[in-house]
């Protein structure tokens, strides 16, 4: 049986004082919300999930190869939402304007790695960065704070890299490590 880890694209995020501010007010909340760690923000672009190791060393030319043919962009992450909905939020994040080139860059990442053998994924892609996870029913406050911040902008920030990523999950909450770093055109 072979080696596998547990890996993902991704587009890092800077923990803004904005955002670092809004990630503190959830977490006031309580037991019930468990935001993401500050150095863990980012928007998967493609989850891979288990990935035999031999699969690693490949992925990284045909990252490469994506990002000579895009060109480095600037987004915005703004306001808050929740999936799946707010009457059963299981994921607090913040948006991202303009969503047009994540999304692109999501779909070029996607092509690639469906030729490549994995999977391809069900659901659309929709450019956020999980700020926080739902354990439990959320407290009331939970809708005052996501009405307060539905336009509130955390941060601007420009994206010229993306990382394939390994996660390793334990009980004090994922580590990653960045296994391919590639620089966008």
């Amino acid at each position: 049986m072979s080696a596998t880890v547990r890996a993902f694209v991704a587009i890092r995020v800077p923990p803004s004082p904005p955002l670092r501010e809004v990630i503190g007010e959830l977490a006031a909340l309580g037991r019930p919300i468990k935001p993401v760690a500050l150095e863990n923000l980012h928007v998967t672009v493609k989850f891979l999930g288990n990935t035999d190791v031999s699969w690693i060393a490949p992925i990284g030319p045909l990252l490469d190869e994506i990002a000579s043919c895009t060109a480095a962009f600037n987004v915005t992450l703004r306001g808050l939402g929740v999936f799946p909905k707010p009457s059963r939020p299981s994921v607090i994040w913040t948006g991202m304007t303009p969503p047009e080139p994540v999304v692109s860059l999501a779909h070029a990442v996607e092509r690639a790695l469906v030729e490549f053998g994995f999977a391809p994924e069900p659901r659309a892609f929709q450019a956020h960065v999980t700020v926080a996870r739902v354990k439990h029913r959320p407290p009331p406050e939970l809708s005052a704070l996501l009405d307060r911040h539905a336009e509130t902008e955390f941060a601007t920030f420009p994206v010229d890299q993306i990382v394939l990523m390994q996660s390793e999950l334990s009980p004090e909450g994922p580590r990653y490590t960045p296994l391919v770093t590639v620089k966008l055109h």
